[in-house]
């Protein structure tokens, strides 16, 4: 049974973490909603806010990593990275036998 002050605090991580949702801050709702889950793992709001948030972060990971590779111009990282995910593809076994 959760105390009335602890179910406070609780309330207000995840009233933080809504907000931080409704401005796409994605990395915020995360940490939140972990904080508000150390405090309660069966918070439902929590667990839910959090499984959103997970994917949109690692979406926008992967969008930073491959701007970088073309302001780098670094093409060879993104068919490196190509291969290594996917090695089986026939279009992207050419270009490993091409370098």
């Amino acid at each position: 049974m959760t105390s009335e002050r602890v179910t406070r605090i609780i309330e207000r991580l995840l009233d933080k973490a809504e907000k931080a949702a409704l401005a796409e801050d994605w990395t915020a709702v995360q940490a939140l909603t972990d904080e508000a889950l150390e405090l309660d793992s069966d918070l439902a709001d929590a667990l839910a806010l959090r499984d959103f948030a997970v994917p949109r972060i690692q979406r926008v990971q992967r969008v930073q990593r491959v701007s970088s590779w073309k302001t780098r111009g670094d093409a060879n990282q993104v068919g490196s990275d190509a291969l290594a995910r996917y090695p089986s593809k026939p279009s992207l076994r050419n270009l490993k036998m091409s370098r």
